[in-house]
């Protein structure tokens, strides 16, 4: 008579346990399972027969959810964050629009330079990978200074 050995094991990711078939039982408790190679689990938990194969199953039901519904919550922040972003350009767009109409109804010669000027720098403003950016006079390095 074949009876089907189920092992379940702690994992660290939601639902915070996984199982399997077991392949083989070793002396120190470890076992090997059918789907992940020669790996060894030291289970927290053995059943057998339809009890162990109803709970096998019931945890890969819960893992499958686990990972549909974080998908489709990541999914779901993407776009909001998305949709922020797109807002933020436009607004940063229209801030554009009303400094070049200042810009233009500005008679002051001087006036118009240190706008353009400041715009331009603004524009050439980067981050480096070393804390250091563009368009600044001084190097910005990270953290308090003594």
């Amino acid at each position: 008579m074949n009876i089907d050995i189920y092992a379940f094991w702690s994992y660290d990711i939601c639902p915070f346990c996984l199982s399997g078939k077991v392949e083989s039982l070793f002396l120190d408790g470890a076992v090997s399972v059918e789907g992940f190679g020669c790996a060894r689990f030291n289970p927290f938990m053995i059943l057998y027969g339809e009890k162990g194969k109803d709970a096998h199953e019931y945890v890969q039901k819960l893992h499958t959810s686990y990972e549909n519904e974080t998908r489709q919550l990541k999914e779901t922040l993407v776009k909001r964050a998305n949709k922020k972003f797109d807002e933020i350009l436009e607004t940063e767009k229209m801030n554009v629009v009303d400094l070049l109409k200042i810009v233009a109804s500005s008679t002051d010669e001087k006036e118009k330079e240190r706008i353009i000027k400041e715009f331009e720098a603004y524009c050439k403003w980067k981050p480096k990978h070393n804390n250091t950016y563009e368009g600044k006079k001084e190097k910005y390095k990270g953290g308090a200074q003594n």
